[in-house]
Formats: C-alpha cells, structure tokens, sequence
C-alpha cells in the first residue's frame, strides 16, 4: 500500500488529469454520436446518455495483445477492484474518462465535497491512501462501483460467457451509471 506522501502526490497527479479527460471525454462524443458536450453538464440527468453512448463504444482487447503497462491509466492495477484486462486501450481510456465524469458528478451534487486522500483508523481499509470524495456517511471512491457496471457491458459483448461461479450477472443498461449515482446520494453525510 502506498505511502502517506506516495497518496498525497498520486491524489495530485489523478486530480490534474482530471480536466484534460474530461475534456477528452466530451470530444470523443461529440465526435463520435455522443451526448453533444452541453449535455454533458455533471448532471444526474447526463448519465443516462453519456452511459448509452459509452457502451457502445466498448471493445475487447485482441486475445493476442498483453495490456501494455506504459499505456494503462494511473488506477490500473492501484486500486483494490480488478484491473480489466480484457478491454481495449481505447476502452480503458473512456472507463477512465467516465470515471472521473461519474466523480465529477458526484462531487458537484453534494454540497462541500472534495477530494482528499483515504484513511480510515483502522487496518486494511479498502480506500486507503486512494482518492476519495468526502461528504458522505464515509469516503466514497468513484472507482469502485464502475467494475461492476463496467461488467455487466462485457457479458452484453459476450452473453454465452459463463458467469462467475453461476452467478446471474443482470445484462448492462442505459440506466446502469445514473442508478448507481442515486445509490451514492443516498450516502450523504447530514450536515
């Protein structure tokens, strides 16, 4: 697990990137059929399209290509969820750019969020020394939920995959991103 100042400068060097994917995220999909980048206004409403489009635009890697770990995004293989290996390059830059939307939502909706670096006072937390939004009933990382949702988009792709361990994995939808936002503000922290 990283360090207290490894957290500190990662926190740092995510939040930078944070704009210029964003910025990357609202001209592919303006460029590619998207929502149109007035649409994308970190909206609770804007995740229905944005979510609709993005899975569209989902790709498998090649079976022969190895993830290339120089052109991965800076999450890839730090945080606790599975890396997905099985997505293009292409397709773990939009995961990463809704990421990062899926936050940037969150944070404005409630009222003093920010973004600061995990702790928790005890051992083996999940969101240790990871960015985190604070205001709800306990540091909320935007990361976590998305493999799921990202998932179910797979199992879309290849619906005669087996399931893990025979585990009915319900089929991805539009609403997936904006069901999972209503979720997390049910966690607000009361002021």
């Amino acid at each position: 697990m990283a360090g207290v100042t490894e957290a500190a400068e990662y926190l740092q060097r995510y939040l930078a990137a944070r704009e210029p994917r964003l910025r990357w995220l609202a001209d592919l999909a303006a460029g590619t059929g998207g929502p149109a980048p007035e649409q994308l206004d970190f909206s609770r409403q804007s995740l229905v399209p944005l979510w609709e489009w993005a899975m569209k635009q989902f790709r498998l890697r090649d079976e022969d290509k190895v993830v290339d770990p120089t052109r991965v995004p800076m999450w890839y293989g730090r945080s606790p969820a599975p890396a997905a290996y099985w997505w293009s390059d292409e397709t773990l830059d939009l995961i990463d750019a809704v990421i990062y939307y899926f936050g940037e939502c969150l944070r404005r909706a409630v009222p003093g969020a920010r973004w600061e670096v995990g702790h928790a006072p005890y051992r083996n937390w999940v969101n240790e020394n990871q960015p985190v939004l604070t205001g709800f009933t306990s540091p909320f990382n935007p990361f976590l939920p998305i493999p799921n949702i990202v998932g179910r988009v797979y199992y879309l792709l290849r619906p005669d995959e087996p399931r893990p361990n025979g585990i009915e994995i319900p089929p991805a939808t539009a609403h997936d991103l904006r069901d999972q936002f209503d979720n997390e503000m049910r966690k607000v922290a009361s002021p």
